[in-house]
């Protein structure tokens, strides 16, 4: 996956508050997280599963570099899309 479809996943990851936001109602509910990533498989033309799989990637990427930040506040971030989530 390209640095052009990584962004318009996360974008679209995004617009699905359900999916990441556990303060969201809608949550808990697999059948509307799952309607979501069905959604989202749709729109990029690729499977769910490969979708779901990179979307943890690129987010422990995130995590792991904003653990970084905090721990060295100097810290050069290396991580390309860092700033797309912020």
């Amino acid at each position: 996956m390209d640095k052009e479809q990584c962004l318009k996943l996360i974008r679209l990851y995004g617009e699905y508050r359900r999916l990441w936001d556990a303060q969201c109602p809608d949550y808990t509910n697999r059948g509307l997280r799952e309607d979501a990533w069905r959604k989202i498989s749709q729109e990029m033309n690729l499977p769910i599963a490969e979708l779901k799989k990179k979307m943890d990637s690129l987010l422990g990427s995130y995590r792991r570099e904003k653990s970084r930040e905090k721990k060295k506040p100097n810290h050069r971030i290396r991580y390309l899309l860092f700033n797309v989530y912020d």
